[in-house]
């Protein structure tokens, strides 16, 4: 396998840069979770899939509270490259939740297209929150309120 070669240890699913942005408000009922996606470096095995199912991929990130799906954005179909970038005004979801809740709060986020059978494909996932592999820079995110934080994601 020649990417054993590959100077940078690529994920097997790709990765994605995000910035996460927490925003308290004066009576703790106004908070704001804004995750950003910025851009997505894919992986040979994720452009390989794609070739198989022919179908262009698709980014969504769906920001959840109690596990409810609360709001999400989603990208427009794309073909993969090796890196692909948004315009961070568009590629924006936010929640307003209450300060309270926050423990409940967490964002999934596929990465997946729709074959021609119009079928569903998840290429990768990923969750952010307290209990994920991401949990420091949510963690950190909370106690510094007003300071985005930008950091990539694994896909799985």
């Amino acid at each position: 396998n020649p990417c054993n070669l590959c100077p940078q240890r690529e994920n097997k699913k790709g990765q994605l840069e995000v910035t996460l942005l927490y925003t308290a408000s004066e009576d703790g009922l106004n908070d704001i979770v804004q995750l950003t996606v910025n851009r997505l470096r894919c992986s040979v095995q994720t452009m390989q899939q794609q070739e198989q199912f022919k179908a262009p991929l698709y980014l969504k990130a769906t920001i959840l509270e109690a596990n409810k799906a609360e709001c999400y954005w989603k990208s427009d179909r794309f073909v993969p490259a090796i890196s692909a970038r948004w315009d961070p005004k568009s590629a924006t979801v936010k929640l307003t939740v209450f300060k309270a809740s926050l423990n409940k709060v967490s964002i999934y986020i596929s990465l997946g297209c729709k074959t021609k059978m119009a079928k569903k494909e998840i290429l990768g996932k990923a969750t952010i929150d307290e209990k994920s592999a991401y949990a420091d820079s949510w963690n950190e995110c909370l106690r510094q309120p007003g300071i985005p934080k930008t950091f990539w994601v694994n896909f799985e």
